[in-house]
């Protein structure tokens, strides 16, 4: 039993991923059969970000919540800032974040990228920003393969495996590896 306790909780781990999954998964598939989502890559002139995101007294409430998760939001994130959310499960990070991306919308006030409403910009936004989870999934394989994502190493574009590695600041980590970033993800990483 003591040997099988470690497989069970990957099972449940896959059970929690699919679960995860079910509602991008529907999205994508809804909107593929109704031909709203394009094989062509999407143009984002006319939408930039130079100086900063301003949330002016944003309040949001979920439909099934009689109080607000986030109330009288004011605050300005310059571009190049670096900031830190921190707070206890519930707090409202999670939807702070999704209201950056647009994935939900403000209850009240609004939120400005440059002078210009957050919902003006569309889904064109999206292609803009890029939203690094709190919860990560790698493969048992090395680090190439979990970054690249990549079945045939002779698929991988290298310079832009190289310049990833620049972007993410792990180039000098990995590079002080043995096998580099051909180095295996130890077992005890889930």
């Amino acid at each position: 039993a003591i040997k099988i306790i470690p497989h069970v909780y990957s099972v449940i781990n896959a059970l929690n991923t699919f679960k995860f999954s079910a509602k991008p998964i529907s999205y994508y598939k809804e909107n593929l059969k109704a031909g709203n989502i394009k094989n062509e890559t999407i143009k984002t002139s006319g939408i930039s970000f130079e100086k900063k995101i301003a949330f002016n007294k944003v309040n949001f409430k979920y439909p099934d919540k009689k109080e607000n998760v986030l109330e009288n939001l004011n605050f300005d994130l310059k571009k190049g800032e670096k900031i830190h959310l921190k707070g206890v499960t519930g707090s409202g990070k999670s939807t702070l974040i999704d209201l950056l991306l647009g994935l939900q919308k403000p209850s009240s006030g609004e939120i400005l990228i440059d002078e210009k409403t957050l919902g003006s910009l569309g889904e064109n936004w999206l292609n803009k920003i890029s939203y690094v989870p709190q919860s990560i999934y790698l493969f048992d394989d090395n680090i190439k393969n979990n970054i690249t994502l990549s079945e045939n190493i002779k698929d991988v574009d290298e310079h832009h495996f190289l310049r990833c590695l620049e972007v993410a600041e792990l180039k000098d980590f990995i590079n002080k590896l043995p096998k580099k970033e051909y180095t295996l993800k130890p077992s005890y990483i889930r």
